[in-house]
């Protein structure tokens, strides 16, 4: 297979298993990105309908607010650093931006717009949080966020190109990705894991170094990059010696950060979730070392246009 971005051969199998099918990940070693053989032919067909019958986080997610529901709390790290960059309002769109988890945290200081395929999500958006729906516009917004998005789309380089022409010139576009050398495959080597990890709906497996080279493409400045954690210790844990996921649950449900959500000290989050003191410090831990050895769940960059 040829890699879209360097045209070079991928010969490389990274998997020939996936989480619900049989499938092949190929691997470019020249630009260190992971390539779904056999690739969603209409995107927009299958994530407005089929993609929640088969990937939920959780098994009782069947509706926009049970989404939201589930995963509103969850949102520290995104919040923590799109927070240091995007200080002033401005029109904050998100592409993807499932049932609002994210947006919601961001009344009242933006003016916010969303796109997204599930149309029962857009509705909740809108009613729930005032959410515009969007329609495309060049250098309109301030701060465009592609969450968890990337990995999903038939042409990246496109994609992100789409997003900065959307935006003014100087403004911020923030990128997070699952990142192809996360620890439980690169580190704990888990044959069981590897399996969850790569599946059908996710057509790239980014690197750092891949997502550098595909913001370059789309003429970014790449401003910032940070690598954050979604699964527990506890998580990893239990992958290491069930081969499951916890309490059924597809995406990990990480200890949210103080003063995020609804919890503002570690008594209040104790009392509410009943988590040590001691197990919120392994945690944190946990998730620094991971994070400095460039091995966590999540890539998140920071891109910026030009002035």
């Amino acid at each position: 297979m040829k890699c879209p971005l360097c045209a070079k051969q991928a010969r490389k199998v990274l998997t020939s298993e996936l989480r619900n099918s049989k499938g092949r990940v190929l691997w470019c070693e020249h630009c260190d990105l992971g390539i779904l053989e056999k690739q969603i032919a209409d995107p927009a067909a299958y994530y407005s309908s089929e993609y929640r019958k088969t990937h939920r986080n959780a098994l009782d997610e069947h509706t926009p607010k049970q989404i939201y529901q589930n995963m509103v709390n969850y949102q520290a790290s995104r919040l923590k650093i799109v927070g240091q960059y995007a200080k002033k309002r401005g029109k904050f769109l998100e592409i993807g931006c499932s049932a609002g988890q994210f947006l919601s945290h961001l009344k009242g200081k933006h003016e916010l717009y969303c796109e997204e395929h599930d149309k029962g999500c857009v509705d909740f958006c809108r009613k729930r949080f005032g959410v515009k729906v969007f329609s495309y516009l060049d250098n309109f917004f301030d701060y465009v966020a592609m969450f968890q998005v990337l990995e999903h789309v038939k042409d990246s380089i496109g994609e992100i190109s789409y997003a900065r022409e959307s935006l003014k010139p100087g403004g911020y576009l923030f990128l997070e990705v699952p990142n192809l050398y996360d620890s439980m495959r690169s580190v704990w080597n888990n044959a069981q894991y590897n399996k969850f990890f790569f599946h059908e709906a996710h057509n790239w497996y980014f690197s750092e170094k891949s997502l550098r080279i595909i913001a370059n493409k789309a003429g970014f400045e790449v401003v910032d990059v940070q690598f954050t954690q979604d699964y527990t210790f506890y998580a990893h844990i239990n992958w290491y010696f069930t081969g499951k996921s916890q309490n059924n649950v597809h995406l990990g449900m990480r200890i949210p950060e103080i003063g995020a959500g609804k919890f503002h000290s570690i008594n209040e989050m104790n009392a509410q979730l009943g988590v040590d003191t001691l197990l919120y410090a392994v945690q944190m831990e946990y998730e620094k070392i991971l994070s400095e050895n460039k091995v966590s769940s999540n890539i998140f960059m920071v891109l910026r246009r030009p002035v």
